[in-house]
């Protein structure tokens, strides 16, 4: 295996990259490379407070949410979960506190790899750690969008095309069904011819 890091000063940014060859028995090498892009501080350059900003606004917002679905389940108890908007409200708060313990504990790793760095600059530091908590962070931040996204819809019931649009997907529901199934059948032999052919 080979791992380097580079940093850029100027962009802040670093580069971690892990590259592993494993051979078989064979004699056939595979390799494996990773590199991750990421910034250790975070608060750097003109933008910082805007960053800061937004942090603590997005935590006031979170808290906000928190407190507003805990007072919604008192109020129904057991309706609350009949819904699926609330269902998918609690998914997306759940999710946004894991992310903030991720994000606090990214932030914790961050400095002490920092520390690390100024007290001993010649010898090589492992960024692998913490560049997992971040990739890990982002899948995190992915998720919620593509729930808070989905929940979108609810704000938009009220316009008529969206309501169209929602009456035709329910009305023609087994019919796409179907077409997907057979889709992902053709789809998947395709996948499988392709590894086949030219592996990965």
């Amino acid at each position: 295996f080979i791992e380097f890091l580079t940093y850029n000063p100027n962009l802040n940014l670093f580069g971690i990259s892990l590259s592993v060859v494993e051979f078989t028995q064979t004699g056939a090498g595979f390799v494996s490379p990773k590199h991750h892009i990421m910034r250790l501080d975070r608060y750097f350059g003109p933008f910082m407070f805007v960053v800061m900003g937004a942090e603590v606004l997005t935590a006031c917002f979170l808290v906000f949410f928190i407190v507003r679905e805990i007072k919604l389940f008192r109020k129904q108890r057991r309706e609350y979960f009949n819904s699926v908007w609330n269902c998918i409200e609690v998914f997306i708060l759940s999710s946004s506190l894991i992310a903030v313990v991720m994000f606090v504990y990214r932030v914790i790793n961050s400095k002490f790899v920092s520390k690390e760095i100024s007290e001993d600059p010649n010898k090589f530091h492992n960024f692998q750690y913490v560049a997992m908590w971040e990739e890990v962070y982002a899948c995190f931040l992915g998720i919620i969008i593509t729930f808070a996204t989905v929940k979108f819809l609810k704000l938009l019931r009220f316009n008529k095309r969206m309501g169209l649009l929602t009456a035709t997907l329910r009305n023609a529901g087994s019919d796409l069904a179907q077409y997907m199934l057979m889709f992902m059948i053709m789809f998947f032999a395709f996948t499988q011819l392709a590894f086949s052919m030219l592996h990965t």
